[in-house]
């Protein structure tokens, strides 16, 4: 079974202490859960897998990259812009070659972004940007 890709770069991203003090550990996976949005605009980050054809791991290979979409939201523009820039550097700078639930993470380049937008059903302020994430496709120890 393939690792959980979303899953292993929260699980990273929650052992930053960087991050977790601006978001109070509000690291998301998929999608915003109503507990979250009750406290909307927030600094939040939620991590979503954003489709598209890889470049690495073809023919059988135990491993691909997979693009990764970010929102960094905040109660202001500014402050959205803060947690991108901290999920910016942590992703960038240092992510080295590390094991996460099962999923070994070998690098994350950032593809596009950051652009700074606000929700068209709600108007909260949030930073997108997306990854490429080099990863196993094996779970490992």
């Amino acid at each position: 079974m393939i690792p959980d890709l979303t899953s292993a770069l929260r699980t990273y991203l929650l052992n930053q202490r960087a991050l977790t003090e601006l978001t109070a550990e509000r690291v998301i996976g998929g999608e915003l859960p109503q507990s979250v949005i009750a406290g909307m605009p927030q600094a939040c980050v939620v991590l979503a897998l954003a489709g598209g054809l890889g470049t690495y791991g073809n023919g059988g290979q135990a491993y691909g990259d997979r693009r990764v979409d970010v929102r960094a939201y905040g109660a202001t523009l500014h402050d959205a812009q803060q947690v991108s820039d901290v999920v910016y550097e942590i992703l960038k700078f240092q992510l080295v070659r590390r094991v996460s639930e099962g999923c070994l993470i070998h690098w994350a380049r950032q593809g596009s972004g950051p652009q700074p937008l606000r929700d068209p059903e709600r108007d909260w302020p949030f930073v997108w940007s997306s990854w490429q994430v080099l990863a196993s496709e094996v779970a490992v120890a």
